[in-house]
């Protein structure tokens, strides 16, 4: 049956229906736009749907436009020490401002454009908006903060390296651009970096972050027109002056193939095959995006059934389009893989792009590249910082902020001739450039208010299945978490790995359709079907629009009871874990957390590595997987959650139609596993050759799911690392005196007491400083109650971040899902404010001391080999 019949059937929507549904929604709230005199652009999109607000400031100056500074990295300079000081605010006040609003603030820069962004509740999005204008437009460049940070971007750039991921990429770019600025990686080369000076940033900021080149987003819980008025009080002070031209060196057109090879001590070899495109302007954007999805994207595309599923020489394949408003893109396939296939991979994909170029696309796989791009825009403004990202790159790249949607309409023109005829002129295996990183080669030499929130139904079927429905009409999509108890509590050594390889395996057939059905048919719906495993449950999550979610929950229903794990791709899935296994040992980050884990926990099953060991996976047999999933996927021992766009009235029928007559089971019951003793004190050491970084990790004694003092711990943890993303003592102390690049701590609780982590990374030679600075900062809080305000402040982190974290569907059905799961209770969440609210300053004190044990601490740190 073809994919527009079966949608018929289906009683689907074409994609231009989709279209308009979708864009109902903003519709609703419509984007104000509005050129200030100065010529600063303002955007403002309400949306009341959640108490939060995003501000993006973007300015035009990415890496491509440095001039004489081309190749320094200046911009991602500027952004670095943008926020060290203004007029009238130090670093520590605008870090303390930050702070108090949820420390929800970051930047980044890219080849075309810098943004600088900060997501927090409404009720503070004076004072952000206030925050963020004054450094952007205000900056006073401290010279010694200029110097650290250079220090800091310096050790990045020697991170940078020991990602095979960022060498690729660069590698890339090198074979594509031999003369457009855009060679250049954004962060800049040593050398340039180090001549950089204090007057030099000052000269640039002066010369690009200018009206003309602003545009100011904000997003959210606001009144437009309050918002624009507080956005022209920000910026309207701002002097008119023009951007200045710069010209961009042409490139010349690609003559002859071209490859670019980087030798490291990898496991697998990294591959990007890319051919010239086009730029954002060109009419050909459209059947160019839509090819590349056909080629690469999803596990039903061309690429990924051939060469993945069927003759399996790579891990992973993807491919797309990149089309740049600065000049010609192009269209790139990656795929990681094991190095002796390289050759074999890359006729492959040769063949299939000449099978295209001759034979074109099927209707088919015309329609199901356009429902993703469809699935993509939509599920891109589940949240609010979506929203102002979409609509601010549309205004600053394209200079129309509703460019997504004209795009989804120019989108749906597409026909197959359209398809076809740009693989032709584009996919030339003349001007094809390769880069690949891979291991060496022998003899070869390579270079608030809150509005109310709906409430959550629960109600349990007869076999026993717990359902949660919770309605959320703010996007047109629905998110599905199905979970059982599972992962490696209920492994050992013997059969570790099981519970992922099963998870895996749901999705490779079922009674009613094969591994490429179910691909298709997701990829068909513009859907996102994602099985999971980990340290205590299995599952299945699922992400569709919310006209398909009867189509979707069926699929839903077909994959976690009726897969019928064909030994063919068992074996497959057993070769490909293996295969992942090895690729994660090119991460410094993971070692150093293996190593943690398995020395921390010697009795309990937390020790287990999730995906299995390199003994365990081969072991494991069709026969097992089927007796774990006949024992753990059963109704009544699951919890399944929905949240989104549904009447849930007519959803509760639904899953009674689809799920009611499965009956119940006989569920594994996990043996309390054996009580892990506090460890002593030791340090592990590893070693990698070819990285240029420490990486050290410490664990001490962590709490359970159920622990009252979780709340306390979350507070500990904003005060001591600054939540969900970087700030707090360690931050500030450790990147303040130029110790490490990054460093972070968690609490990571599990059924039974799990770690309270901290981790950093930094330059070999200064770990015992590091050390040093993190043991003296968890004596301090260990000797001591915290500040009043600097106690409030970490409250209003945690309860910002959690706010931001839930605002998509996806988030809050696997917080609910999850909860309910563990017997934590379904409404737990709705509870989370006014818990971290009760946090005393003696209970942070507390569970320093009880948590931060450095008497039974384990550190386990990878260091650079040797012999490098």
């Amino acid at each position: 049956m073809c994919l527009s019949v079966r949608l018929m059937a289906l009683g689907l929507l074409s994609l231009a229906q989709v279209w308009l549904q979708s864009g109902t929604v903003v519709a609703q709230n419509e984007v104000v736009r509005e050129v200030l005199k100065n010529g600063v652009t303002i955007l403002v999109q309400e949306n009341h749907s959640m108490p939060v607000v995003t501000i993006r400031i973007y300015i035009r100056a990415g890496s491509i436009h440095e001039g004489e500074f081309l190749g320094s990295g200046i911009s991602h300079f500027v952004e670095h020490t943008i926020s060290k000081g203004t007029k009238t605010r130090s670093e520590q006040e605008i870090d303390r401002a930050v702070e108090e609003m949820g420390n929800a603030s970051n930047a980044y820069t890219t080849l075309d454009h810098t943004c600088y962004y900060i997501t927090t509740a409404s009720q503070y999005f004076g004072r952000a908006l206030d925050v963020l204008s004054d450094y952007v437009i205000n900056p006073t460049f401290p010279v010694e903060q200029v110097e650290k940070e250079k220090g800091v971007i310096l050790r990045e750039i020697i991170m940078g390296e020991d990602d095979p991921g960022r060498v690729l990429g660069k590698a890339l770019y090198r074979a594509r651009y031999l003369r457009h600025p855009a060679r250049h990686p954004v962060i800049g080369y040593r050398d340039e970096l180090e001549r950089l000076t204090r007057e030099d940033l000052v000269t640039y900021h002066k010369r690009l972050y200018v009206p003309d080149n602003i545009v100011a987003v904000v997003a959210g819980d606001v009144k437009a027109e309050e918002a624009k008025e507080k956005l022209e009080k920000a910026f309207g002070e701002m002097q008119q002056r023009a951007a200045p031209q710069m010209a961009l060196e042409a490139e010349p057109p690609v003559m002859g193939p071209r490859r670019e090879i980087v030798e490291k001590p990898v496991n697998a070899t990294y591959l990007a095959v890319g051919f010239p495109g086009v730029s954002l302007s060109d009419p050909d954007l459209y059947p160019l995006d839509t090819l590349a999805i056909i080629l690469g994207r999803g596990t039903s595309s061309r690429l990924y059934r051939r060469l993945r599923e069927t003759e399996q020489l790579v891990d992973g394949i993807t491919a797309y389009s990149v089309t740049p408003a600065y000049g010609p893109g192009y269209l790139e396939i990656l795929a990681t893989l094991p190095p002796k296939n390289q050759d074999a991979a890359e006729r492959v994909v040769r063949e299939e792009l000449e099978k295209i170029k001759e034979g074109g696309a099927t209707e088919e796989e015309i329609a199901k590249a356009k429902r993703i791009l469809v699935s993509d825009h939509v599920f891109m403004q589940e949240t609010i910082e979506g929203q102002a990202a979409q609509i601010g790159t549309d205004q600053l790249l394209a200079g129309d902020p509703d460019f997504s949607r004209r795009y989804i309409e120019r989108i749906d023109r597409v026909t197959a001739q359209d398809v076809q005829r740009v693989a032709r002129e584009y996919l030339n295996a003349d001007k094809l450039c390769l880069a690949a990183v891979r291991p060496p080669t022998a003899g070869e030499t390579i270079t608030v208010e809150k509005p109310a929130e709906r409430e959550t139904k629960r109600f349990v079927m007869d076999n026993g299945m717990v359902v949660l429905l919770h309605e959320n009409h703010a996007t047109p999509t629905v998110s599905v978490v199905a979970a059982f108890p599972g992962g490696v509590r209920f492994e050992t050594e013997a059969n570790n790995g099981i519970s992922n390889l099963t998870a895996n395996l749901l999705v490779k057939g079922t009674k009613q359709r094969s591994a490429v059905e179910i691909a298709e048919f997701v990829d068909s719906l513009g859907a996102r079907l994602s099985p999971v495993s980990g340290r205590n449950s299995i599952g299945c999550s699922l992400e569709v629009l919310a006209q398909d979610f009867e189509a979707g929950l069926g699929l839903l229903k077909e994959v976690l009871f009726e897969p019928t794990f064909p030994e063919d791709e068992v074996e497959k899935e057993k070769r490909l874990t293996l295969t992942a296994m090895e690729q994660r040992k090119d991460s410094p980050f993971f070692i150093a957390g293996r190593l943690l884990s398995e020395n921390y926990f010697t009795h309990h099953p937390y020790r287990l590595d999730p995906m299995g060991s390199e003994s365990s996976v081969p072991a494991l047999t069709r026969e097992a997987i089927v007796r774990f999933h006949e024992t753990h996927c059963v109704p009544n021992d699951m919890a399944l959650a929905i949240f989104g766009d549904l009447d849930p009235v007519r959803a509760q029928e639904e899953v009674e139609h689809i799920f009611g007559r499965l009956p119940a089971g006989n569920p594994e019951q996990a043996s309390p596993p054996p009580q892990e003793p506090p460890p002593s004190t030791r340090e592990i050491l590893g070693q990698k050759p070819g990285i240029e970084q420490t990486v050290i990790f410490m664990g001490m004694p962590g709490s359970r799911l159920d622990d009252e003092d979780i709340y306390v711990l979350d507070v500990l943890d904003a005060v001591l690392s600054g939540a969900s993303v970087p700030g707090g003592r360690l931050h500030n102390r450790l990147r303040g005196e130029r110790l490490v690049y990054v460093v972070h701590a968690y609490n990571s609780p599990g059924i039974e007491p799990g770690m309270f982590l901290i981790y950093a990374a930094t330059e070999p030679g200064l770990e015992e400083k590091v050390r040093t600075a993190i043991r003296e900062e968890i004596e301090r809080l260990r000797s001591a109650e915290v500040p009043g305000e600097e106690l409030e402040r970490g409250k209003r982190m945690c309860i910002s971040s959690f706010e931001i974290a839930r605002q998509s569907n996806m988030s809050q059905a696997q917080t609910v899902a999850y909860d309910e799961l563990y017997g934590l209770g379904y409404d737990r969440y709705l509870h989370y404010p006014e818990r971290i609210e009760e946090v005393t300053a003696s209970q942070v004190l507390e569970a320093a001391r009880k948590h931060l044990d450095l008497e039974h601490t384990i550190i386990a740190a990878v260091r650079p080999s040797a012999s490098k």
